[in-house]
């Protein structure tokens, strides 16, 4: 036969909230169990204290595992980024380079942290680039510099490292974040549009000079019949300023020979309709082929 156990003594009317120790049934003395549970009287109910010990507990627990799911979640955003991104203490030492950095340069963690890093940089990058990062660690500034770095297939290229300082409260730094960018694509096309446009000031500069000596000035219109070029010659020929702009057609038309307006008007009319390309010569045009581009040379 079983032994029936006190009810869980209630107080003003409820029961206790919490309860510490095993938990017992009530049976009867058939060995049903009539559904109650009760503890013995001297298990009782927490204290104040062991209760908010017990919630702040609790609350730790979760916290922990939120914040473990919120670390987890940010470095797969840091590893499925575009961005080459890397942490490093305040001392300089890079502890971090998320999962595209490791990619790009074909290298494990292990030999890239700390300063092993600078094995990956060109030789001819690495002293300046170790300067600037000195520099930045001391006055705990922003740093951003260029500099050259081995990727995995051993080709060099040109990344652009930019690092910021995270400061706590008191304005101590605690942690260097930074991001590097491949920028060797976009540099060697801003070389060539630089070259580019070297080429056609030089250009410029020969035609300029090949019109002065055989006095010849050229101008160009839009399909329109708007003039859209002079060179300088052909002002100086002329006798217009330059600083008042470009002449309009009629203005030009008014320095031309009367005996020879008629037909150089007709001229235009037509190179403007049929986009029919024509030279003059000593007061007189000729018809040449087409182009895209009306273009009139004036002889003085």
């Amino acid at each position: 036969m079983l032994t029936r156990f006190e009810r869980i003594p209630t107080r003003n009317g409820k029961r206790p909230s919490t309860i510490c120790g095993p938990l017992r049934i009530h049976c009867s003395d058939n060995g049903d169990t009539d559904g109650e549970v009760s503890a013995p009287e001297a298990v009782g109910t927490l204290s104040p204290s062991d209760r908010l010990h017990s919630e702040v507990v609790g609350q730790s627990v979760e916290a922990t595992e939120r914040s473990i799911s919120a670390e987890d979640a940010l470095r797969l955003v840091l590893d499925t980024t575009p961005a080459l991104i890397h942490t490093g203490r305040p001392d300089g030492y890079l502890d971090y380079f998320n999962q595209r950095w490791l990619e790009f340069l074909g290298l494990p963690l292990e030999e890239v942290g700390g300063w092993r890093w600078t094995g990956a940089v060109h030789p001819e990058d690495v002293a300046g680039l170790l300067q600037k990062w000195h520099a930045a660690l001391g006055s705990g500034e922003p740093l951003e510099v260029e500099a050259r770095v081995r990727r995995a297939d051993g080709e060099y290229r040109l990344l652009l490292h930019r690092k910021v300082p995270l400061r706590d409260e008191r304005g101590t730094i605690v942690k260097w974040f930074g991001s590097s960018i491949d920028i060797e694509d976009r540099k060697r096309a801003d070389e060539r549009i630089w070259q580019t446009a070297q080429n056609l000031q030089r250009s410029e500069f020969y035609l300029q000079q090949g019109q002065r000596l055989t006095q010849c000035g050229s101008w160009s219109f839009l399909p329109s019949g708007e003039c859209d070029y002079w060179s300088p010659e052909l002002y100086r020929i002329l006798g217009f300023d330059p600083s008042d702009g470009i002449p309009v057609l009629a203005d030009y038309l008014k320095v031309i020979h009367p005996d020879d307006r008629s037909i150089v008007e007709k001229t235009l009319e037509k190179m403007i309709a049929e986009g029919i390309a024509a030279t003059s010569s000593n007061g007189s045009f000729e018809l040449t082929e087409s182009f895209d581009l009306s273009v009139v040379s004036a002889f003085r």
